[in-house]
This record gives structure tokens, C-alpha cells and sequence, in this order.
């Protein structure tokens, strides 16, 4: 490494005046993309409807950017792994998956979740390529440790604020945000108790939809923010000073606030597989600090004890936390032992190829236990989900990705303690290596490096991943308020003031982060989420940052040439098949449908119409328009919008073949059309539409005695006794109230001709 480099590296200014380069306005880029992608809701339904598909087409075009640069400039140097070949393998299987699932279950959903894993994969290649030092390492890191803490901010602020504030409006007046939400005000309404049971609860969310996927997001950046307070709790700056050891100060306090912070809306979550993980966490610390001695003393201990026992005592004086945290644990693991066995047996009828990815749900009604909670959106289980959506194959790449990183890292562990940045005199070398870490890409002939790409991550991520987060916000379901940004930018600025010398002369342990992604993985496979885009980014990035700083990366292949080119047009090619075949249709229909919203009467079904032209394979808009059939024909019982529903609803299933939901709403509306009408072909296809409600969720008890009611009208009375047994006996099953029979529709089956 030349003199220019090392002078550069180790700048105490907390700015370097440089010129950024391409690959670090593209790392900055990438980062801002790991910030914004939690910043709005990224559960199933939401991902599976398209509402992340702008992030995705920003991944897909960085790397592009990255290989036609650097086949314009003569040279492309690739780093590839391992877990590079096992990440192809598994995009392999699942778009295997997804051409069949196109072809036989809910088409959109499966391309977009397929698209959503690629643009994961493709992150988690360009992280490797870009970070070119364990300065920009660390910077990335600081800038995710200010958006774990901002996240925790947003949590609090719903637990001691917001929903306090919602609570009370809803005792205020009840009946009002009920119709304001178009949920059922009958008391006994199973929407309405859910409605009120999940308003009751007290866990924050912060910017997802549930608890558990918080979680699993701060409890592996709580992690790195311990392991680099024990790390750096004796740091020194390369060139002493009064000066700096004030900003080292403020470093260990920057790093003690973060940890304070996140713990304390971790703790909040009641996410005990998050705890669960993090004390495992916690704990190989513990042992790591013990084993290098001088990182762990009883000071640090009682300190630590004093802190957790501190947030620990105050939550319990408040009611935070109660004794049902632990009563109820056995009946929650229950709840996942109900999942896990439904998804085994999904996965023993489909082991090859899965049921297709964003096709859990709609599938799992076939198999759930009569005595399971809820119909879950994945199997609560990381491994599971990939295996029952994707495939044997498909299970077996993933798990390669684990392995191939496991691999690298200890191949390379030895030859890459000659890549650390030093000197040669020892004395200042030493402390150097120590200051700058590991050096995790060499020179790379397609993007000269700048000294300050570390401070442009730093300054530009977090902006412009709000800005993004909030632009993309406007057309999704939960958009994030121009007080959420500020409020979250001031917090993020505060974090990154106090973290900045620690980028700038502290140290991040190679194994820090990969420590991290274990965490995370444990989590997941209790609580699920690995297709949750805003938590599967942690992960990814986690295991990119701790690859590159064990130095388990090769140095690079040059491609040149043909090979650059090569290249450069397959990554152009990807970009293209991803415009084409999802996010012009995609976005174009929810722009159509978006609009809708505002119109009425003929120009809002001409635009429901044209959105379903634009996006084929998308239910939404006949969704929408089936309704408004429905809704037309029960307020004049007009015969031709009966007939324009039939038609609506006909579109529906053909794209949800397998939603057992949507066969039991159909046959609601052709019983209610009979008992209107009393024209025999109603009735015929409520029990044709009952029947495969069944078929579709056999342990359903609503759909046995609603099957019951109209056979009975039909006068096939055995068959109708038939079913009411059953839905009774599925009643009694379940000790869950939402999935009881009303007491009319109970009353109707008991009182049967």
C-alpha cells in the first residue's frame, strides 16, 4: 500500500475534504437502501402486493451501474464466493417454483416475492464488491446503529404516546373509528374482537406490522452496539490529543445510549424469541470479552447488570412487563408447533418446488389443526418457509449460503492477517492495524477508492434513505409522515455525531457482525420474517460486513473484455426481465387503482378496469370491482350487476385459486342472491362454492355450517346433517374466539330441518 493510502487512512478528521468516488457513491447509495427498506411496512401481504418494488429496481440498477462501469472502464473485478454460487442456486429453484406456481396458483404474489429475494441476493453481492476498507465498514455499521435507535425512538414514542391516544379516542367514541376502519359494530363480531384485542395490546411496532418483525430487527444491532462498547472501551486515536480523547468520550457514551436505547424498546416487543436470541448473543460476548481479558472487568459487569436491572425493574413497576411474558410461553411455542406441523405436511404433498412463494397462506388453510390459532402468513420458521414455498432444492441452496460463508471465512482466516493495514515499524504499525482494521478489498483497477467514500456513507445514507422511504411511502399502504422523517432524521444525526470518531479511529471485530446475523437467525427460526424484506436486509448486510472484515473475500477476478461485457449485459438484462415482466405492470395498475380511489361511479370502474388490463395477474383491481358489483346488486337487486359480479368474482378466483376465503365470500353472496331470488343455479353454486371453501379449509368451522345451511335449503338433508355435525364438532374444537361460530349461525346449524 502506498504512503498517500496510509496518510489518508488515518486522518483524525472526522470529514476528509477528498473527492468521493463511483463506488462510494454507490456504496452510499446501497446503504441508503438498507435504511429505507424498514422505514415502511415489508410484511407478507404488503411485499406480496408490490409495494417494495421501487427498492428493488434501485438494487437491481446500482449493480448494474456497477458493471457497466466498470466494463467501461476496462477492468470489472469480481469477488465471488461459495456463498455467491449457492445464493445462484437458490434464485435458481425458486424461479423454478415460480414458473410453476404462475401456472397453477396466485401468479403476482410468487414474481414479486421472487424478484424481492433477488434484489436480497443481489445487496448482499454488491456490499462484497463495494466496501473496500474496515472504515467503510464501520461507517455502514454506524449508520444502521442510528436507524436501530431511531426505530426504537419511534417505538417508544407509540408506547408511552400514540397508543395510549388510540385507546382512548376508541373508549370515547367506538362505533365511529369502527366504521371509520369498515369493521363490524355488532359486539360480537370476530373482526371487532380482534380489533379490539390488538388495540388493547401495549408491544410497539414502530414502522412494521408486527411486533416480532421489530424485534428481530433491533436484536442483532443491540448486539453489535454491546460488542463495540466492550471493544472500544480502551480505544486510543492514532495521534493522542486532548481533543480526541473528548471524542472518545463521547463515542463510549454514543455507543452506551445506543445500546440503552434499543434494549429498552426491545424489551417492550415481549418478543421472547428475540430475547431468547440476544441472551445467546449476549453470552458468546460475554465469553469473547473473558477470552482477549482487558475487555470485560467487574466494573463493566455490575455496570451492565445495573442497567438491564434498571429497564428490567422500571418496565415491570409500569405494567410493561408482566408474569404472562412467562406463563405464556409454553402456549406460544404451542402456537408454532401447530405451524410447524401444518407446514410439514404442506411440504410432504409439494417437496420439490414448494407451494410457490407468496402462496403460504392461501395453501396452509388446507392443512392448519383445528385447534391452531390463526391462518399465519409463513410458518414462523426461516427454514421452513423457504423449504414449504421453495422447495428440497431450494432449502438445500439456502442452507449452502450458511455453509459457503462458513467455509470462506475460515479458509481465508489465516491468509488474511497479511492484509492488514500497517506499517512496517512495529510500534505505530501495530496500533495502526488496530485503528483502520483489516483492509477488506485491495485496489480495484474498475473504481479508484477516495479517502472520504467512508464520510459520504456517513453523511448521505440516512437522508437519503428517509427521503426514498418517504417518496415511496406515498403509494403504499402505510406511508411515513413528514414528522416520522424529521423526527427521525434529528435522532439519526445525534447518533452519528456521538459515532463518528469511533468510524474514524475505532474498531469493529471481524466477527462482530457475523455474531449478529446468528442472532437474527435464531430469531427467525422461532419468530419467521426471512421473506420480510425490511428484516431480511439486516441480516444479509450483517453477513456481507462480517465476510468482508474476516477477509474471507478472494482478492478479485478481473474481467475484461468479452468477459466485462458479458457482464455488464446480463446485469442490463436483469434490470430489464424485472422491468418488464413485474414492476411496469405492477406499478402502472396500483397507479390506476391509487387514483380510483379519489374517483366515483363510471370513471372509478373505467380505471379499475384499465388497472386490471395493465396488470393481468394482479386480483386488486377485480377485487374492487367485484365489490362494487356486489354492493350495486344487495342495494336494487339489479340482475345485470349480479351478472357483472359473477363475472368479477370468476376473474378473482382464476387469479386466487386456492384462497379458501374467497370461495366462502362467494357462496355468502349466491345464498344471500336465493333467498332473494329463489332461482334454483344461486343456490346450486352457494353449495358448489361452500364445497370447495371446504376442500380448500377443512378445519374451518364457519365453512361446514354455512355448507349445512344450503344443502339444507337444497332438501339434501343427510348431507346437510352431515356437515352441521362437523361444524360443530370444529366449534367445540377451537379455543379461539374469532374462529367460533356466531351464536346465529350456531343457533341455524343446531336447529337444522
Amino acid at each position: 500500500m502506498n504512503r498517500r493510502k496510509k496518510n489518508a487512512d488515518r486522518s483524525t478528521s472526522p470529514l476528509p475534504a477528498s473527492r468521493f468516488s463511483l463506488r462510494g457513491l454507490l456504496l452510499a447509495a446501497l446503504t441508503a437502501l438498507f435504511v429505507a427498506r424498514p422505514l415502511l411496512p415489508s410484511e407478507n401481504s404488503v411485499t406480496a402486493d408490490g409495494e417494495g418494488l421501487a427498492f428493488v429496481l434501485l438494487t437491481l440498477l446500482l449493480v448494474g451501474v456497477w458493471a457497466v462501469a466498470g466494463f467501461l472502464r476496462g477492468e470489472l473485478r469480481v469477488r465471488l464466493s461459495w456463498a455467491d454460487a449457492a445464493w445462484t442456486a437458490l434464485l435458481a429453484c425458486m424461479a423454478a417454483g415460480t414458473w410453476r406456481t404462475v401456472h397453477a396458483g396466485a401468479a403476482r404474489p410468487a414474481i414479486n416475492l421472487f424478484w424481492e429475494w433477488t434484489a436480497l441476493g443481489a445487496g448482499f453481492f454488491l456490499v462484497r464488491q463495494l466496501l473496500a476498507n474496515a472504515r467503510e465498514a464501520r461507517a455502514v455499521t454506524a449508520v444502521m446503529l442510528a436507524l436501530a435507535v431511531t426505530l426504537s425512538a419511534y417505538g417508544l414514542h407509540e408506547y408511552f404516546i400514540s397508543m395510549p391516544n388510540d385507546r382512548a379516542q376508541y373508549r370515547e367514541n367506538p362505533e365511529r373509528m369502527l366504521r371509520e376502519l369498515n369493521i363490524p359494530v355488532e359486539p360480537d363480531s370476530p373482526q371487532r374482537i380482534v380489533f379490539e384485542n390488538r388495540l388493547e395490546s401495549t408491544e410497539p411496532m414502530a414502522t412494521f406490522a408486527l411486533t416480532n418483525s421489530l424485534a428481530g430487527v433491533l436484536a442483532p444491532w443491540w448486539i453489535v452496539a454491546v460488542g463495540l462498547l466492550l471493544s472500544n472501551r480502551g480505544f486510543r486515536p492514532v495521534r493522542p490529543a486532548p481533543a480526541t480523547q473528548n471524542r472518545r468520550l463521547l463515542t463510549l457514551a454514543g455507543l452506551l445510549a445506543t445500546s440503552g436505547m434499543i434494549l429498552a424498546c426491545l424489551l417492550l416487543t415481549k418478543s421472547r424469541s428475540a430475547w431468547l436470541a440476544s441472551a445467546a448473543g449476549l453470552g458468546v460476548l460475554g465469553l469473547a470479552a473473558l477470552r482477549h481479558g482487558g475487555l470485560l472487568n467487574r466494573r463493566i459487569v455490575l455496570a451492565g447488570a445495573a442497567l438491564l436491572a434498571a429497564l428490567v425493574g422500571g418496565a415491570v413497576a409500569t405494567g410493561s412487563l408482566d408474569r404472562e411474558i412467562f406463563t405464556e410461553a409454553s402456549k406460544s411455542l404451542g402456537y408454532r408447533w401447530q405451524y410447524w406441523q401444518s407446514s410439514l405436511a404442506m411440504i410432504k404433498d409439494r417437496p420439490w418446488l414448494g407451494c410457490g412463494l407468496g402462496n403460504f397462506q392461501d395453501e396452509y388453510t388446507r392443512y392448519k389443526l383445528p385447534e391452531a390459532s390463526e391462518v399465519v402468513a409463513d410458518p414462523h420458521n426461516l427454514l421452513f418457509e423457504v423449504w414449504a414455498t421453495s422447495g428440497t432444492p431450494a432449502l438445500a441452496a439456502f442452507l449452502g449460503i450458511f455453509i459457503g460463508i462458513g467455509y470462506d471465512v475460515l479458509r481465508r482466516r489465516r491468509s488474511d492477517r497479511t492484509a492488514v493495514d500497517g506499517d512496517s515499524d512495529a510500534s505505530e504499525g501495530s496500533d495502526a492495524a488496530r485503528r483502520s482494521g483489516r483492509v477488506v478489498a485491495t485496489h480495484d483497477g474498475s473504481f479508484e477508492p477516495a479517502a472520504a467514500d467512508w464520510a459520504l456513507v456517513l453523511a448521505a445514507a440516512v437522508p437519503a434513505g428517509f427521503g426514498l422511504a418517504f417518496f415511496v411511502g406515498l403509494s403504499s399502504t402505510v406511508s411515513l409522515s413528514a414528522y416520522a422523517v424529521l423526527g427521525g432524521l434529528a435522532v439519526s444525526a445525534c447518533v452519528l455525531g456521538l459515532l463518528t470518531p469511533w468510524v474514524n479511529d475505532g474498531d469493529l471485530p471481524g466477527g462482530l457482525p457475523l455474531l449478529a446475523a446468528a442472532v437474527l437467525t435464531i430469531n427467525l427460526l422461532a419468530a419467521g420474517g426471512i421473506s420480510f424484506p425490511g428484516v431480511a436486509v439486516s441480516l444479509w448486510l450483517l453477513m456481507a460486513l462480517g465476510v468482508n472484515l474476516a477477509g474471507a473475500d478472494a482478492p478479485g477476478r478481473a474481467l475484461q473484455g468479452r468477459s466485462a461485457a458479458l457482464a455488464a449485459c446480463a446485469a442490463a438484462g436483469v434490470l430489464a426481465a424485472f422491468s418488464w415482466s413485474d414492476y411496469l405492470p405492477v406499478m402502472q395498475s396500483r397507479l390506476l387503482v391509487l387514483q380510483s380511489e379519489s374517483a366515483a361511479g363510471a370513471a372509478r370502474e373505467e380505471l379499475l378496469q384499465t388497472a386490471a388490463e395493465a396488470d393481468p395477474r394482479w386480483v386488486r383491481p377485480w377485487e374492487v370491482l367485484e365489490a362494487i358489483e356486489l354492493s350495486r346488486w344487495r342495494g336494487r337487486h339489479d340482475r345485470a350487476a349480479f351478472e357483472r359480479w359473477e363475472r368479477a368474482l370468476e376473474e378473482v378466483n382464476r387469479r386466487r385459486p386456492h384462497s379458501a376465503a374467497a370461495r366462502l365470500h362467494a357462496g355468502n353472496a349466491y345464498l344471500d342472491a336465493y333467498q332473494v331470488a329463489h332461482r334454483e343455479h344461486d343456490l346450486l353454486r352457494a353449495i358448489a362454492s361452500y364445497e370447495q371453501a371446504v376442500r380448500l379449509y377443512p378445519n374451518h368451522a364457519e365453512n361446514h355450517a354455512r355448507l349445512a345451511v344450503a344443502l339444507a335449503a337444497a332438501g339434501k338433508l343427510p348431507e346437510a346433517q352431515q356437515a352441521a355435525l362437523e361444524a360443530l364438532r370444529l366449534d367445540e374444537l377451537t379455543p379461539h374466539v374469532d374462529q367460533k361460530l356466531s351464536e346465529e349461525l350456531r343457533d341455524a346449524v343446531k336447529h337444522l330441518p
